[in-house]
């Protein structure tokens, strides 16, 4: 059984999906952290060199941005299991604190606008939860 839980930013969505998780004695994946995770790699790589929005990002010059974005989240895994994972992104290893950072705040949104990005998670969701 898989169960997803949807809902606004910052809604309490991780919060209730670990409650539940544990309570039923399912495994646990914050979603939400592996595009926080791309975002991560995408500042520390220079990708946005300013605050950049979702219309920015889905405008031509983003075009090999996109591309690379969408490359790294297919280059993305949770390696754990029940309620605790690790997001890695082209091999290195994210914290928490990385993930959190408030830069990531900024960017997050224009990464999770782009369809190919989220389709490259998705299939790293089902490859995690198969597992």
């Amino acid at each position: 059984m898989r169960i997803a839980i949807d809902g606004p930013a910052s809604s309490g969505k991780s919060s209730v999906g670990r409650l539940v998780a544990e309570e039923l004695g399912f495994g646990f994946l914050d979603t939400g952290l592996l595009y926080r995770a791309i975002t991560r790699r995408a500042i520390d790589l220079g990708w946005f060199p300013v605050p950049t929005t979702a219309a920015e990002v889905a405008g031509v010059a983003y075009d090999q941005v996109r591309r690379d974005l969408t490359e790294l989240a297919s280059a993305t895994d949770a390696q754990g299991s029940g309620l605790s994972f690790t997001i890695v992104v082209d091999d290195k290893p994210l914290s928490d604190a990385q993930l959190e950072a408030a830069d990531v705040e900024l960017y997050v949104p224009a990464v999770a606008s782009i369809a190919s990005v989220r389709d490259a998670l998705r299939a790293v969701q089902r490859n995690v939860a198969a597992r």
